[in-house]
């Protein structure tokens, strides 16, 4: 996750704000970080997704192998249809 994608507290329960929850950011366009390869396996499964206002999950490039988005519960807004970008 980027250093502003996300604030994060710590403790028993991980309580995250910010413009996405998970975040798969690129190798290009410094200080952006979209397009490019985005790291090797991401597989992100048996959660519980409770914000409406953001995507849970961005991927912002190209993996070497795939992404793989399963078994999760997410709240879908009417203002955002989609829980994946």
């Amino acid at each position: 996750m980027g250093p502003r994608a996300t604030s994060c507290s710590i403790g028993p329960r991980r309580i995250c704000r910010g413009v996405r929850t998970l975040d798969s950011h690129g190798s290009d366009d410094p200080g952006h970080w979209n397009g490019g390869i985005a790291g090797d396996i991401f597989d992100i499964g048996w959660n519980t997704f409770l914000t409406t206002s953001r995507p849970n999950f961005m991927q912002r490039g190209t993996p070497c192998h795939y992404s793989y988005f399963h078994d999760n519960v997410s709240r879908v807004s009417s203002r955002r249809p989609a829980a994946i970008r």
